[in-house]
């Protein structure tokens, strides 16, 4: 994965991203949603990978 993230286009799924960042599924979805308490601006947003997949940029998530 370092290779990949050299070049800007790793993608984290969700287990890579709550190993990555600390916080667990439930934590991740309320700094995305705008009507929660925890709702941080600033997180990453998801990318869609398919009907039922999202991913996060590693990039913007090591931004974050």
């Amino acid at each position: 994965m370092e290779r990949q993230i050299k070049h800007g286009l790793a993608i984290l799924r969700l287990k890579q991203l709550e190993a990555h960042i600390g916080l667990k599924r439930s934590a991740i979805y309320s700094k995305m949603n705008p009507k929660s308490r925890q709702f941080d601006p600033d997180f990453p947003v998801s990318v869609s990978l398919g009907d039922r997949a999202v991913g996060w940029y590693a990039h913007e998530v090591e931004e974050w």
